[in-house]
């Protein structure tokens, strides 16, 4: 009997039909198994007296945020600066040069289903932790190609260390759960490195007399780079970025 294709639709008609039958008896048996499921969830853990259910997926506030505001990328400050640019000592400084790691730990928190800070920096040997503010499952993935990368999930409010071994500008940390929500990690030697912050400028401390290249990195603008000769005394330098 052919009830789907006419026999003279096709010559595979038969096989089509006997197909289509196939497909339609899997899918009516997993449907009946799902609804005959969700009828016995409902009957097993249906409200009872003086039993009371608890909402233990996240707190509301982040729900929000994660549909509500879209990923930012670019933030302009109200004089017109740029925030969240990584400024670093590329080159000038002798080679193999470094500084101790200091002992205090870099933060980076997962707040509201973002990254704070959303740019940083760190030394090599020095210890990342990566804390969930959150309560809810977030996933860091640093795709590190100087750096080995890793791969963590934190389903609850925790802290976990990461330590980078290697010199890397810059490393893409990223949340598996939530895909808005990103971060950028500069690994370096030394200490002689900065974030523009709430106003634009940035503040590069301690670097001994010389002529060194100066890399101004940002995400979406990508990098400036200036030649900066140090003397006693301050020394500033502009990095002007381009829309694109």
């Amino acid at each position: 009997m052919s009830w789907w294709l006419p026999l003279q639709g096709s010559t595979f008609a038969p096989q089509i039909d006997g197909l289509f039958l196939a497909i339609l008896i899997i899918t009516g048996l997993a449907f009946v198994i799902v609804e005959t499921g969700l009828i016995w969830f409902v009957f097993k853990y249906r409200g009872r007296p003086g039993r009371k259910g608890h909402y233990t997926h996240g707190n509301a506030k982040a729900e929000v945020v994660w549909t509500a505001i879209p990923a930012v990328t670019v933030v302009v400050n109200p004089n017109g600066t740029l925030a969240n640019v990584f400024v670093y000592v590329k080159a000038g400084l002798p080679a193999g040069y470094t500084t101790p790691a200091p002992a205090s730990d870099v933060v980076l928190d997962q707040n509201g289903c973002r990254y704070h800070p959303h740019v940083l920096g760190i030394q090599v040997g020095q210890k990342l932790a990566i804390k969930n503010s959150d309560g809810i499952l977030h996933n860091i993935k640093a795709v590190g190609k100087a750096n080995r990368p890793f791969n963590v999930s934190q389903p609850i409010s925790m802290t976990t260390e990461r330590v980078f071994t290697a010199p890397e500008v810059m490393v893409p940390l990223e949340c598996n759960v939530h895909g808005w929500m990103h971060a950028y990690l500069g690994v370096l030697p030394h200490g002689f490195f900065a974030v523009t912050g709430a106003d634009g400028s940035f503040s590069i401390k301690g670097l001994p007399p010389g002529t060194y290249t100066i890399e101004a990195w940002h995400e979406k603008y990508g990098t400036q780079v200036a030649t900066v000769t140090v003397t006693a005394g301050a020394k500033t330098q502009d990095f002007t970025f381009t829309a694109r």
